[in-house]
């Protein structure tokens, strides 16, 4: 499967993201977690205290960015969010952007904010992420 953000808006990639993140997270939660090496700044463009989501033929997904390189996995199942806390790692340096999701192998590539939105693209794969208040 091609390593690219809009890969994993597919539902069944979706389904598998999620519990393959929600297995991961039990099992570092029992373990006793990890460290976070990113040193991000809290008033980093991505880091809104909101979503970053996108809607393809109704499926929805997105991310919520948080200081300290923490991310959170969202996805809309009719018309409820779901929320996975702490399903990855994400850091960014001017224009370049590292998403890590729990059990998935680093996505790097560009990211640029504009107004409202930010398009991410991963391996020339470009996804448009639209600010939405969860």
């Amino acid at each position: 499967m091609k390593n690219s953000i809009c890969s994993i808006t597919k539902p069944r990639v979706i389904f598998s993201v999620l519990a393959a993140t929600f297995f991961s997270l039990l099992v570092l939660i029992a373990c006793g977690g990890g460290s976070n090496p990113f040193n991000g700044e809290a008033h980093h463009p991505l880091i809104t205290g909101d979503a970053w989501t996108t809607c393809e033929e109704g499926d929805c997904f997105g991310f919520i960015f948080k200081s300290g390189g923490n991310l959170s996995l969202i996805t809309k199942y009719g018309d409820t969010w779901m929320t996975i806390n702490n399903a990855g790692t994400w850091s960014a340096e001017e224009e370049n952007i590292v998403i890590t999701l729990i059990g998935r192998s680093p996505m790097e590539g560009t990211y640029a904010v504009s107004g409202g939105s930010v398009t991410i693209t991963i391996n020339g794969d470009p996804g448009v992420f639209t600010k939405t208040v969860i």
